[in-house]
């Protein structure tokens, strides 16, 4: 009896030993499909390719790929079944390659080899240099331009552009196109400066090309308000400025008052007259500001140091839209109420011409005064010498309605409302003094350093 239960015991005893490792016989893992991967490909470039390994009884996988160019892969780490492994390789020759794909499970068990996925190796050149960008060559910030750029691949594949925009921002790649057609992309650029603007190029194969030529673009801030300032209420602001040397800038109002601001729009001093200013100050050599006021009753030239205390004054019934101008020596000519007067430094008299008329004076090189102006119907262009005496005079028949402009070679240049622009031969060009002509000078800039 004794004996019998030991033998039971062994019994049980060697059934909980090999019981755990009696189950259903094990299955080799699934044959793979045909492994997915690019049809073509370029030469020393690795591609992945995706098997998807099932294993019938659960286990966990590997796998490995033959490339057709004497070489299989190692197997892969073994992973859950059902899940796809990615295997990579490269090529080092051209042509078609047909790839396998083969799955073991842990117990060793082998599938059999997949269909083949094929792809063709080529050698592939990298996309021509892109045409430089084209685009508007100027701008605003804050705004939104349009560049353009193009290129071709020599082996025909698709290709994609990305731009550097000059400012250390450099955009996505955009999507593929055609070999030779036009990508277009945009910017906005928030800092005024100038930009050079490149395209780049590459294939589907991330074979990229060289930048572009740049293209320049300056982006400005011209035509965003900088700042403005208030005079008075319900009083017009009608006269044209004048800058100073400094940046200054110098403006009279119908409010009798004629204001300096600094460049940046705050007050530097103003003035105030007895007068409505209409017409556009003129700056002297030493930086005196010369302007005609109105006080309803006639006009006076005012001359303000440059710190905006008077220096002098003089009545001379003015009109009070003529703008004076400044010759040779500093000498003032202002026209007001049919008189032409020449007004030294100091504001003293210099001399004086009855013309008739009212007009702001242009002054030629040999000290030429220029004035224009109507008598009744009788509209004339008068040249005088500089001590007022009549040089010469031209009758045109019709109101002029524009300023006077020189030309280089001395050719006084009008338009006027017989419907004719008149071109008169004067003498020499613009005088280079402090302040020849209305706006000071031919390209009517206002400033006292213009050209």
């Amino acid at each position: 009896m004794k004996f019998r239960l030991h033998k039971i015991i062994c019994i049980i005893a060697l059934s909980v030993i090999l019981l755990p490792n009696c189950r259903n016989k094990n299955h080799r893992p699934d044959t793979p499909d045909a492994p997915g991967c690019p049809t073509t490909g370029r030469i020393d470039y690795a591609y992945n390719f995706s098997i998807e390994a099932i294993d019938p009884d659960g286990d966990s996988v590997a796998t490995r790929c033959t490339w057709e160019d004497g070489d299989t892969s190692d197997w892969s780490p073994l992973v859950i079944s059902i899940n796809s492994i990615l295997v990579s390789h490269s090529w080092s020759d051209t042509g078609t390659y047909y790839v396998k794909a083969q799955v073991q499970d842990k117990l060793g068990a082998i599938s059999n080899w997949s269909e083949p996925c094929s792809i063709r190796i080529i050698i592939d050149e990298p996309p021509l240099t892109p045409t430089m960008p084209a685009g508007p060559d100027s701008g605003k910030i804050g705004f939104s331009y349009d560049f353009a750029s193009s290129t071709v691949d020599p082996d025909g594949n698709k290709i994609s552009i990305r731009f550097d925009w000059g400012n250390g921002d450099t955009s996505d790649w955009g999507l593929f196109n055609s070999t030779g057609d036009t990508i277009t992309m945009s910017h906005t650029w928030l800092t005024p400066g100038t930009y050079s603007v490149k395209a780049q190029a590459k294939d589907v194969y991330d074979m990229t090309s060289d930048w572009s030529e740049g293209f320049p673009v300056m982006i400005t801030n011209l035509g965003t308000l900088k700042w403005r300032y208030f005079t008075s209420v319900y009083r017009d602001v009608r006269c044209s400025p004048a800058i100073g040397s400094d940046g200054t800038i110098y403006f009279g109002s119908l409010n009798d008052t004629l204001y300096a601001l600094n460049p940046n729009g705050t007050l530097k001093w103003s003035y105030s007259t007895n007068g409505d200013i209409y017409s556009s100050p003129a700056i002297g050599s030493d930086g005196t500001i010369y302007f005609v006021a109105y006080d309803g009753s006639g006009g006076y030239l005012c001359a303000l140091n440059p710190d905006g205390t008077l220096k002098w004054w003089t009545q001379n019934d003015l009109y009070s839209s003529t703008s004076p101008a400044i010759g040779y020596g500093d000498t003032i000519y202002v026209i007001g109420h049919g008189w032409f007067k020449a007004i030294n430094p100091d504001g003293t008299l210099k001399c004086a011409a009855e013309i008739g008329f009212s007009c702001s004076p242009l002054i030629g090189s040999d000290g030429t005064i220029y004035l224009e102006g109507s008598i009744g119907f009788s509209v004339r262009l008068l040249a005088l010498n500089p001590d007022g005496s009549l040089k010469w005079e031209y009758y045109i028949g019709h109101a002029v309605s524009s300023e006077l402009a020189i030309g280089p070679d001395g050719t006084i240049y009008l338009g006027c409302n017989d419907s004719y622009f008149y071109a008169i031969q004067g003498s020499g060009q613009l005088a280079n003094t402090p302040w020849p002509k209305f706006r000071h000078d031919s390209k009517n800039t206002g400033r006292f350093d213009g050209p």
